[in-house]
């Protein structure tokens, strides 16, 4: 792009215009304060706050320089995706027609289902369902989460492996304590639910979030920043599939490695 350098200066010249607005002329700080402003503008433009505190690194041989100027990047970066503003590079890229997603081809996301990339051998909770009958379940599933349906098999949210072992845990010591109340028997996933707060429809931003068969891959920009695990329904509301980030990663490898052998047949 040719800007490397011209950002760096100018970053440099913030810093020290900075550093001489709070010190003295001539204070020693001075160096550190052009190398942390040049890194701030690269991190801002570029996007690239590790790259350019190593290059500080590189110049001056210190880690008491380093460091400031990575704090400095990653928060110059950090500023700029509250901004919702893309990298100079990214908006370089897009102007080619290519877009990218959290570093992935937006072409590539968008011409794969969420139904090609989730995972279907999963276990399913009935609300109704009490501890000891989880406890029985998460011994046999593959993955940490249980989703939860209705009795029309509706998804009504999501319970976690830790979340049933440490209820379950609770309940057998209060069974300890009075063996004539068998409270893993009486509390129910519905009970459970509610008492974590990860019913669907309760749960704030992202975390209410589920994923329809039919969508792109692309949908899931950002979804993955906050959860682990995204339940996906079918049109009726009806659990269908997991999807992880590493479902995502493998179904998008796996289609970039298809176009580059079609490319070279």
């Amino acid at each position: 792009l040719g800007v490397f350098w011209p950002l760096f200066a100018l970053g440099g010249l913030l810093g020290v215009g900075v550093d001489h607005f709070f010190s003295p002329v001539g204070s020693e700080s001075s160096g550190l304060f052009l190398m942390a402003g040049g890194v701030g503008v690269l991190s801002s433009v570029l996007g690239i706050p590790l790259s350019s505190a190593v290059l500080t690194f590189e110049f001056s041989q210190r880690i008491q320089v380093f460091i400031p100027c990575l704090m400095v990047g990653l928060l110059a970066r950090q500023i700029r995706i509250w901004l919702l503003t893309s990298p100079l590079i990214n908006k370089d890229l897009e102007a080619k027609g290519l877009s990218l997603v959290s570093g992935r081809s937006f072409s590539i996301l968008d011409s794969i289902s969420v139904q090609d990339a989730m995972v279907t051998d999963f276990e399913i909770v009935h609300e109704k369902e009490s501890i000891s009958e989880l406890y029985v379940k998460i011994l046999k599933t593959k993955y940490p989460f249980l989703p939860v349906v209705s009795d029309r098999g509706k998804y009504i949210g999501i319970l976690t492996v830790d979340m049933i072992e440490e209820s379950w845990q609770n309940q057998d010591d209060n069974n300890q304590k009075d063996e004539h109340v068998p409270l893993n028997k009486l509390l129910e996933a519905k009970d459970l639910l509610y008492r974590s707060g990860f019913l669907a429809g309760s749960l704030p931003g992202s975390m209410a979030r589920t994923l329809r068969s039919t969508d792109k891959l692309s949908a899931t920009t950002s979804l993955f920043d906050d959860i682990p695990c995204a339940p996906v329904l079918n049109e009726d509301d009806k659990i269908v599939g997991l999807l992880f980030v590493y479902n995502v990663r493998f179904a998008y490898e796996r289609e970039e490695v298809r176009r580059s052998l079609k490319t070279l047949a």
